[in-house]
């Protein structure tokens, strides 16, 4: 290999180092996070020689950045960002950010780990699709989860009898009872009858007993100031309509654009 790069990259801006063999430094540049920075990359490594030679080390292995290095045929070497940390340590003595030096690491990192790193492998459009829908299907989940945990925690301030009612917060019937019932002094009301009929009417599916929910709901207190009550359901309600797609939302077929048929079929268990 050729040249050495290391690129520190941001939201706004990408710092750009390259070293040669021997550790002399070739190339500096500060780039903008647009189009115009992006050709000037890519002018700026092709000065470096053939793609195939010039590695690339970033603390990223996916996104607009990545694909374009891999489009323009670079070895592209994803760090992790832990691993670059501990790196950066043996570079400096206070802890301080510095983007050139950042970049400067990751490119003499690379020059003297290469032969044990293993670049990234430009995917196949269906195979780059499949992985960027799973990339953002586990983000989905994760912040999913993040709702249903902030929304459990807002009900046991003021109606913690709903994390009690159905098998899951993020269930429909949960979320559909919720905007239904927002406060205790609403669901108390209920009857059993009532609650037979609301339970038909939204296609509940479970086979706990009206009477028993019913017994749940009478069974946690309520808060005794209708004010916190008003207060609190408005986060409530607003969690609950984030929740209301659920993570089947980020599933579905990846088809073929070209051909307009199905190209992978998710798996049953999803």
């Amino acid at each position: 290999m050729d040249a050495f790069v290391g690129l520190d990259w941001g939201e706004q801006h990408h710092q750009v180092h390259a070293l040669d063999a021997g550790g002399r430094t070739t190339l500096e540049v500060r780039v903008a996070h647009d189009g115009a920075g992006l050709e000037q990359l890519r002018q700026a490594l092709a000065e470096l020689g053939d793609p195939a030679g010039v590695g690339i080390a970033i603390e990223r292995r996916e996104g607009l950045l990545v694909e374009h290095l891999l489009a323009w045929g670079y070895p592209v070497y994803p760090v992790n960002p832990k691993v670059a940390a501990r790196a950066r340590e043996g570079y400096c003595a206070a802890p301080v950010k510095s983007d050139a030096l950042d970049a400067f690491c990751l490119a003499d990192l690379l020059r003297r780990q290469v032969d044990t790193w293993r670049p990234l492998r430009r995917p196949s459009e269906t195979l780059a699709e499949l992985a960027a829908l799973v990339r953002d299907r586990e983000r989905f989940v994760v912040e999913h989860r993040r709702l249903q945990h902030q929304l459990r925690a807002t009900l046991e301030t003021y109606h913690p009898a709903m994390t009690h009612l159905f098998s899951s917060i993020d269930r429909s019937i949960t979320l559909v009872f919720l905007r239904r019932f927002p406060t205790p002094a609403a669901a108390t009301r209920l009857t059993e009858h009532r609650l037979g009929l609301f339970l038909r009417r939204a296609g509940y599916t479970g086979r706990t007993a009206p009477a028993v929910l019913l017994g749940r709901i009478r069974e946690y207190p309520a808060t005794p100031s209708a004010g916190t009550d008003r207060a609190r359901l408005r986060g409530a309600l607003a969690l609950a309509d984030l929740l209301g797609g659920g993570p089947g939302a980020a599933d579905g077929e990846l088809i073929d654009p070209a051909r307009g048929r199905r190209a992978v079929t998710p798996h049953p268990g999803t």
